[in-house]
């Protein structure tokens, strides 16, 4: 991509513990102009000046603004850069949930929740999509959440999974949402699972670091959801050739 043709694409990142990982990468090699935006720490740009925006997860909420105060404001950005229909955005799990909410949808509980890795399907309608069919028609992906949205009006689900069934949706041609991490790297996986504090003992789709982290697996699944993550945000927030 030519500089001129490089264009700014915002980053929201809410705290230090999610970071752009993947995101960075890929930015660096498309040469575009990647300004990330720490939501916890300093102002939101004007909604005037975002053309393409990555909104990132998050190990908060939607419904803790009383831990939070930031949330409402962003949510308000959000709905801001919505409204004026121009930009290219991507939300990935809490930034999916902070969209689908502004879009009329809403966030609560996962019927299940979901830590590690999860096969993911892409549904007629993401076949169809000029973002989502760009992917594989199946995958696999790391998660981390306890909450989802529900599809907001209007909105596709464009990707499910046997676990939990709300994976991705498209609204319109240039908002996407992702509950699953693409942008996740076995080295930043290994570190979170070293710190947490969720609780990683629970059976179903919450896994045990040992069986995300498997040696024998875990370095090809991540190559793998590496360049799932290019070709979805090549995709998502770049303008077909021609």
């Amino acid at each position: 991509m030519t500089p001129e043709a490089a264009p700014t694409i915002h980053v929201l990142q809410h705290a230090e513990r999610v970071r752009p990982l993947t995101v960075a990468e890929w930015g660096a090699q498309r040469g575009v102009d990647l300004r990330v935006v720490r939501v916890d720490l300093e102002p939101l740009p004007s909604p005037a000046d975002v053309t393409h925006l990555v909104v990132l997860g998050g190990g908060m909420n939607t419904d803790e603004a009383h831990l939070h105060p930031w949330l409402d404001a962003e949510r308000s950005f959000l709905a801001d850069v919505l409204r004026r229909g121009t930009a290219r955005v991507l939300g990935i799990c809490l930034g999916s949930q902070l969209l689908a909410e502004v879009l009329g949808g809403s966030t609560g509980r996962a019927a299940v929740p979901e830590i590690g890795w999860q096969r993911i399907r892409l549904t007629e309608a993401g076949r169809r999509s000029p973002v989502f069919g760009a992917l594989p028609s199946h995958f696999d992906a790391m998660e981390w959440h306890g909450d989802a949205w529900t599809l907001p009006p209007g909105a596709e689900l464009t990707a499910t999974a046997d676990g939990c069934e709300w994976q991705a949706f498209s609204h319109g041609e240039l908002v996407h949402g992702v509950q699953f991490h693409p942008e996740f790297t076995l080295a930043r996986t290994t570190e979170l699972a070293a710190s947490t504090t969720d609780d990683l003992s629970r059976g179903g789709c919450v896994q045990r670091p040992e069986q995300f982290l498997d040696a024998a697996t875990a370095p090809a699944r991540f190559d793998a959801l590496r360049e799932v993550c290019m070709a979805l945000l090549d995709a998502a927030l770049l303008p077909a050739p021609g």
